[in-house]
């Protein structure tokens, strides 16, 4: 929550400078689905059957942009809840605050351009919603999208692919107390739609 708030008053702050300087800057929102993949590996015989099948998933969120020309800086905090099911124990919510800082190159000014750039996990919980069974999670800090967006006057589509550097370790305990570790690599694909204002 500290990051968070942190990351929050950077932003706002530089909102704010950017507000009242010559360089050209948009703000808009967005919200979208998740197509999420969570792939797991290093399991014990006791999960050898552990899988997870992926359901529908959202998030939403605020953005920036800085154009200069052909090039650009997106800024965003976006919350995402990503949803996956497994055979045995039932439904798992992953709730995740995340810092994108995407780097824009306009294909077609002002309709086209492509987006890649860094992404800061502030902040990633996973839990499932049987209370007998839970997962404990350590996600790597950065991640990375890359993908393209059309813009249609005010009204913004991207679509990107997203994925973790590196694996997270995770701890699954059961309805017993048992509890064994495995690693999990987080990737996916998200279709948002924004408003710039």
């Amino acid at each position: 929550m500290r990051k968070f708030t942190l990351t929050a008053m950077a932003v706002f702050m530089a909102g704010s400078l950017f507000a009242i300087s010559p360089i050209p800057v948009k703000f808009g929102v967005k919200a979208g689905v998740n197509f999420p993949g969570e792939k797991i590996s290093n399991t014990s015989e006791a999960l050898s059957n552990f899988s997870f099948g992926n359901e529908f998933s959202y998030h939403v969120g605020v953005m920036a942009r800085v154009n200069l020309g052909f090039i650009g800086v997106q800024p965003e905090i976006l919350y995402s809840m990503d949803r996956f099911t497994n055979s045995t124990y039932g439904d798992m919510n992953m709730a995740s605050v995340d810092f994108p800082v995407l780097a824009n190159w306009s294909l077609i000014p002002s309709l086209l351009r492509i987006n890649a750039g860094p992404v800061f996990h502030l902040s990633s919980k996973m839990a499932f919603k049987d209370r007998d069974a839970e997962v404990s999670m350590s996600r790597p800090a950065v991640g990375y999208a890359v993908g393209a967006a059309v813009s249609l006057w005010k009204l913004e589509v991207d679509f990107r692919y997203c994925g973790d550097f590196g694996k997270s370790t995770q701890d699954f305990v059961d309805g017993a107390g048992n509890t064994v570790s495995f690693d999990a690599t987080h990737s996916g694909l998200m279709l948002s739609l924004g408003w710039m204002f």
